[in-house]
């Protein structure tokens, strides 16, 4: 009995959390194999030739990944992951949290780890009747 591609990305990321850079190269493998859909990236063409890219992440994650793409395509730099906060559960399963997300910011252009990570609720408006 095998193990899923599933399985096999949720114990990477778990053992080895990955930088945008990680992130985009395992999603272009992802989708070579067919578990991704054909785009999950928006592109924007920056004034040097470069790309500032928001990539979705993987299959049980809400989560993008913001990076600039070099000329040649690949991740240059990253700037932030944004994305609904999760806890690992039972057997590795994600559980994402309803109305909390995060935000890990890479201020620091030379360190490959984000240096900031800020936590928001989702704005609720108060029921009116309440």
């Amino acid at each position: 009995m095998g193990i899923s591609k599933q399985e096999v990305i949720k114990a990477i990321d778990k053992r080895m959390p990955m930088d945008a850079k990680a992130i985009h190269l395992l999603n272009s493998i992802i989708k070579d194999i067919e578990m991704l859909p054909e785009e999950s990236a928006i592109k924007i063409d920056l004034d040097n030739g470069t790309k500032l890219v928001a990539e979705t992440g993987f299959v049980d994650y809400n989560e993008i990944y913001v990076f600039i793409e070099d000329k040649d395509g690949l991740a240059k730099q990253d700037l932030a992951i944004v994305g609904q906060e999760f806890v690992y559960g039972e057997d590795d399963k994600v559980i994402n949290k309803d109305g909390q997300f995060s935000v890990k910011v890479y201020e620091d252009e030379t360190n490959e780890n984000w240096t900031e990570d800020f936590h928001i609720l989702e704005y609720r408006e108060e029921d009116e009747d309440a």
